[in-house]
């Protein structure tokens, strides 16, 4: 299983529309809790970094800084079977914040075909 959660939650646009709070890195990493329960059940879990979205609606450093806390749990702490860095397979080298001009579908958020391609490229088929 892979555990990606989308970075659009994580924007005040979004918040407006769902009328909840902005994200924090701690809330984010406890709704990760009952992913942790597939190990139990023999279900490799694979955590997946939160793609770049600078350009998009609502992105600010203050929604940046809960992305970035979550990359580097997903990352460093262990907890999953695996690591499908998705953040770094779609940012774009001149500017990581932001996502691979041929990677968006236009709206700084969503990945395109190619950017979908990416993310598959980013998964090691060995950890599932």
């Amino acid at each position: 299983m892979v555990q990606l959660s989308g970075a659009n939650h994580l924007t005040l646009a979004e918040v407006e529309v769902f009328g909840g709070p902005r994200a924090d890195t701690g809330g984010w990493v406890g709704t990760w809790a009952t992913a942790m329960a597939g190990p139990a059940r023999g279900i490799k879990v694979i955590g997946a970094t939160l793609t770049p979205f600078k350009g998009r609606g609502g992105y600010d450093a203050e929604v940046e800084a809960p992305r970035t806390g979550i990359n580097e749990f997903v990352r460093t702490s262990g907890v999953f079977d695996g690591v499908a860095d998705f953040a770094a397979a779609l940012a774009d080298p001149r500017d990581p914040l932001s996502m691979k001009p041929e990677f968006s579908a236009g709206d700084h958020l969503h990945p395109a075909d190619a950017g979908n391609e990416a993310m598959v490229a980013a998964l090691d088929l060995a950890e599932l």
